[in-house]
């Protein structure tokens, strides 16, 4: 966007937002990652599917059951008549099938169970990530708030430095001291306060926020 810009035209820049957003509790990130997560609903569904097809394998015993109704014209016999209808139904059941079908079941409760545990195991890698992102972001923000309290005292050691050399107590090089101790303070406290919005945003990344 800077690019073209004239060299004499100041540019001013905002302060960037460093206020990471607030987070739910982790029983309900939980509950929400393992309801929304891409994955596990991945995971899920192929599951399903694998019950579905245990039960179409086992529906093969269950005979196949037709009923019908047939009109019959005939000439042939005399004594019988000409034409009459019949209804009945019709039963047809395979008996033997040389273990086909229990060959079939045993392969689709076999896939049937792996599908259950890798729908147990991305469930579980899911929530353990989570757990870990959110010990990650407690961390953060136990370091923040020491680095909050270091720059917090090297203000105030700035501070008395700049009283003090108006004094004329101390030299130049202790209020540059101060001033770099200052300014050094400073930076930690923005970088810790960084690491505490990207373990927040790594947290909305599982979650699916962003």
């Amino acid at each position: 966007d800077l690019i073209g810009c004239p060299q004499e035209e100041g540019i001013e820049l905002s302060p960037a937002d460093m206020r990471p957003p607030a987070l739910p509790s982790l029983e309900s990130a939980v509950s929400a990652l393992l309801r929304d997560s891409a994955d596990i609903r991945s995971a899920r569904a192929l599951h399903e599917k694998s019950l579905s097809g245990v039960r179409l394998a086992k529906l093969d015993y269950v005979p196949e059951v037709s009923a019908f109704v047939k009109y019959t014209n005939q000439s042939g016999v005399p004594f019988l008549r000409s034409d009459f209808t019949s209804v009945g139904v019709q039963v047809t059941w395979n008996l033997f099938d040389w273990g086909k079908r229990s060959h079939v079941i045993s392969q689709r409760a076999a896939e049937s169970a792996q599908a259950r545990e890798n729908l147990r195991r991305t469930e579980n890698r899911a929530r353990l990530d989570l757990e870990k992102a959110y010990r990650k972001v407690e961390d953060a923000r136990l370091l923040l708030e020491a680095a909050d309290r270091a720059a917090q005292f090297q203000s105030e050691t700035l501070r008395i430095a700049r009283d003090q050399r108006e004094a004329g107590l101390i030299p130049p090089t202790r209020l540059e001291e101060a001033k770099v101790g200052a300014a050094k303070s400073e930076l930690e406290a923005l970088q810790a306060r960084l690491g505490v919005c990207l373990a927040v945003a790594e947290i909305e990344r599982l979650l699916g926020s962003r």
